[in-house]
């Protein structure tokens, strides 16, 4: 699996920006009771049920 692949699922800034360098998608999950910076994310969900996986097996995300 290649990076351009693979999807990030990240509840912190840190972790989102190192799935974004890595050239994954990157879905912020905010969830939790911390809330911190997620505004660099591709998408953002509130709960694991947001999460579509279907939608991203349509869709063509994968980066080039």
């Amino acid at each position: 699996m290649h990076a351009n692949e693979a999807v990030v699922v990240e509840d912190s800034f840190n972790g989102i920006r190192a799935g974004l360098d890595a050239g994954c998608y990157v879905i912020a999950y905010r969830g939790t009771e911390i809330k911190q910076d997620t505004s660099g994310a591709h998408e953002t969900v509130e709960s694991y049920r947001d999460l579509d996986v279907k939608k991203l097996r349509e869709s063509n995300w994968r980066f080039r």
